[in-house]
């Protein structure tokens, strides 16, 4: 399995020319994605729900957020101000180690750096998730999980433990992309299965 991991991280992965700034490298054991785009005042009720799991399940959960925007002639000024808001917030959170998970930032928001027009979340999350992947195979943790969620959710104090244990006591549905969104008041999930 590692040979196909490789495969795909040496030909389809999409990590260049984002680079994954990190706080921490502790031993992970999974990686929560999240896409960001103009979600300033939701990230941090999300990192707060985050942070009430388990301590030592914390440890183990990289947290890599992708801000995200298309360039100045496709986004709201006011959009790219409240990303680059973002962006000073999460490495002030890195600086100050703020959360017990280590946490990772992906600047795709800078100039430089923005999407294409004809690109968003989509983009975003699959570089979140390369990233993940590359980061699980780097500490030869490939049979970890790979989680998604919405900026603007709130977490369960048991949601870093109930995907940990199910990505050890479920081998086979390793290398799965866990999705999370809310939808008005209603949070839903899937599994994805990858590679």
């Amino acid at each position: 399995m590692k040979e196909k991991i490789n495969e795909y991280l040496n030909k389809r992965a999409t990590l260049s020319p984002w680079q994954l700034e990190l706080s921490t490298h502790n031993e992970i054991e999974q990686v929560v994605v999240i896409p960001t785009y103009n979600e300033f005042h939701n990230i941090r009720n999300l990192f707060l729900s985050l942070s009430k799991n388990d301590i030592d399940i914390c440890k183990k959960t990289l947290v890599i957020v992708v801000i995200n925007n298309r360039n100045e002639m496709s986004t709201p000024p006011e959009h790219i101000e409240n990303n680059q808001n973002t962006l000073e917030y999460l490495r002030n959170c890195m600086q100050e180690k703020t959360f017990s998970f280590s946490l990772g930032v992906i600047d795709a928001s800078s100039p430089g750096y923005e999407f294409p027009p004809e690109h968003g979340v989509g983009l975003a999350r699959k570089i979140g998730l390369d990233w993940g992947l590359y980061a699980l195979s780097q500490q030869g943790k490939i049979e970890g999980g790979l989680i998604w969620l919405d900026a603007d959710c709130e977490v369960s104090p048991n949601y870093l433990t109930a995907w940990n244990d199910f990505f050890q006591k479920q081998p086979q549905f390793s290398r799965t992309y866990v999705f999370g969104a809310s939808i008005g008041r209603y949070f839903i999930r899937a599994l994805y299965a990858c590679l």
